[in-house]
Formats: structure tokens, C-alpha cells, sequence
């Protein structure tokens, strides 16, 4: 079994605020995958908490970061919470000054939830040497735009079989990205998947998806 070393706070300082993210590893991690969503209440959610913790049974670090710096005025749109977790790729190329407790300069996975796909599309986007593989769940990943163009990693786009809402901008996104993708339907799962089952499908998609990270070169 991996021992896991203990959560400690991660802090990405951005405009207008501070984002607060929580890290968690096991020993040696050979890659890290930043879980993001910009509700604010990832950090807390029963089902990225299981997601997470998968993730680091198959020896990856993870970093649970909620997008928004608390209650905001209006709206930060795509391309703010984009830039934002591309600072966030950034601090973790030198994790142990960010006061993450993982090695620097792991291989990042993006895993966008909700909200948080196309963010973590336009990241993957503007940071090709950082970022070796993404995997957005729910969400609207064709409002990453023009940047679908520019991605030259890997991408997996889990939608739930009851929410045709999402399987349509999944497919709107995929008619644009050039690398490398895969439309997965969940059976039975809503927009936040809370059924168990299809909760445990799309994790398992996601670790698969995941897993060649530590050998697969970004960019």
C-alpha cells in the first residue's frame, strides 16, 4: 500500500484574491493532476474527494483547487479561471517553494469538473510543456474556443448518459481539437455524477487516461 503524506494548503496568489487548493500525495507521485471547478466547494465535494483519492491510490499527487477566490462580484468567464489555473501549472514546476509536497516539476494532468473544463482546456493550451494529459467532466469544453485548436495533448471528455446538454458541447469540442480525444458516455450518470456506479466508470476512464502520464512527453 502507498504511504500518502498528509493534505497541506496550497495558495495561488491571482488578481483580485487568493485561490486555495489542497495537496495530497504518495510517496514518490510520477505525475501530479490538479483537480479544478470554480463553484469554491471542490476542496469539499464527496465526489471529487473519491475521484481524488483514486487518483492517488495509482500513485498520483493531487491537488483539489477551487477556481474562485470566494464570492465575486461577477463573473470571471473562461478565460480568467483559464489564466488562473495556468498560474497554478506554473507553481507547480517549483511545488516545494509553493509549500506542495510533491517534487518539482511532476508531468500535471488537468482533470476540469463542471465548470471547470474549459479552464482547464485553455490552460493545457498555453502551457503544452507542462501539461501531458486533460480529462473534463461535464461542463462546456467548446467555450475554450480557438485555444481547442492549439492543445497537443491528450484529451478525454466524460459526459453523462442523462445529461445531453454536456454530450452536446463535448461534441461541439471535439470537432475542433486536433490531438488526440475521446467522447466517453457514461450510462445513467447526471451532470454530477452522484450515483456511485457511474461516479466509478468515470474515475476509472480518468485513471486509465491519467496513468501514462509519467512517460508521455507534454507538448
Amino acid at each position: 500500500m502507498l504511504r500518502q503524506v498528509n493534505p497541506a494548503a496550497m495558495t495561488v496568489p491571482v488578481t483580485g484574491g487568493v485561490l486555495v487548493g489542497e495537496v495530497e500525495s504518495p510517496d514518490a507521485p510520477s505525475a501530479v493532476v490538479v483537480l479544478a471547478q470554480d463553484g469554491g466547494g471542490v476542496r469539499h465535494s464527496p465526489q471529487e474527494r473519491v475521484t481524488a483519492a483514486a487518483l492517488r491510490g495509482a500513485g498520483l499527487a493531487t491537488l483539489l483547487l477551487d477556481l474562485v477566490t470566494g464570492p465575486e462580484e461577477t463573473d470571471p468567464g473562461a478565460a480568467e479561471l483559464g489564466h488562473r489555473l495556468t498560474i497554478a501549472v506554473d507553481l507547480l514546476e517549483r511545488a516545494e517553494e509553493a509549500g506542495a509536497p510533491v517534487p518539482d516539476g511532476l508531468p500535471v494532468g488537468l482533470f476540469g469538473i463542471g465548470s471547470g473544463a474549459a479552464p482547464a482546456l485553455l490552460a493545457a493550451a498555453e502551457r503544452p510543456g507542462r501539461v501531458a494529459a486533460v480529462v473534463c467532466r461535464a461542463g462546456c469544453p467548446d467555450e475554450a474556443g480557438d485555444a481547442l485548436d492549439r492543445i497537443r495533448v491528450p484529451v478525454l471528455l466524460l459526459a453523462g448518459g442523462r445529461d445531453h446538454a454536456a454530450l452536446n458541447c463535448d461534441e461541439a469540442a471535439a470537432d475542433r481539437l486536433r490531438a488526440p480525444f475521446t467522447v466517453h458516455v457514461v450510462p445513467g450518470a447526471d451532470r454530477a455524477f452522484t450515483t456511485p456506479g457511474p461516479l466509478a466508470e468515470a474515475t476509472s476512464a480518468a485513471l486509465d487516461w491519467f496513468g501514462a502520464m509519467a512517460t508521455r512527453a507534454p507538448g
